[in-house]
């Protein structure tokens, strides 16, 4: 995979037919990251909510699936879409621990 040449990482999750994704990486590698999605027509709906230097990685494994349970889920959105979500409400949903039950993505 790309991002696991490129040392792209973060976590992906699903919920209500919409995903929300954070990737650490170098700027070089998240630009060739973005431009790759950007021309995939299956992300048209693309949004940035934050694009931000980070000192120090918070997210170390390649990218992968979180799978956060029912209730995580239902308790950090309030019940509400991920697109209506902030950055920090979407910081605090992929950074708990009961989001970081993960699978390979």
């Amino acid at each position: 995979h790309n991002t696991r040449r490129d040392e792209i990482t973060g976590p992906l999750v699903f919920h209500g037919g919409q995903a929300v994704l954070a990737v650490e990486g170098a700027r070089t590698d998240l630009d060739r990251l973005m431009t790759r999605l950007g021309r995939d027509r299956r992300h048209d709906r693309l949004t940035v909510v934050s694009d931000r230097p980070v000192v120090q990685r918070r997210f170390h494994q390649a990218m992968r699936l979180s799978n956060p349970s029912t209730q995580h889920m239902a308790t950090a959105t309030g019940g509400r879409p991920l697109s209506s979500l902030g950055v920090t409400e979407i910081e605090a949903l992929l950074t708990t621990d009961d989001a970081v039950q993960t699978s390979a993505a």
